[in-house]
């Protein structure tokens, strides 16, 4: 399991053992904590993207 982003985790609402649905969410995370630290998630993404096209 991958998140779409990095971040920090600051919530998890299901609980250990609990049953969960496709699609549900496990865990929250906060991006602009990590964002801060790393610079713009959206751009490095885009220019991941774009390099990606290109090879």
């Amino acid at each position: 399991m991958l998140p779409l982003q990095d971040g920090v985790i600051v919530g998890k609402p299901v609980a250990e053992g609990q049953s969960v649905t496709a699609g549900q969410v496990l865990y929250v995370l906060d991006s602009q904590r990590s964002s801060a630290a790393q610079g713009d998630v959206g751009n490095t993404v885009s220019a991941l993207v774009t390099r990606a096209g290109t090879v």
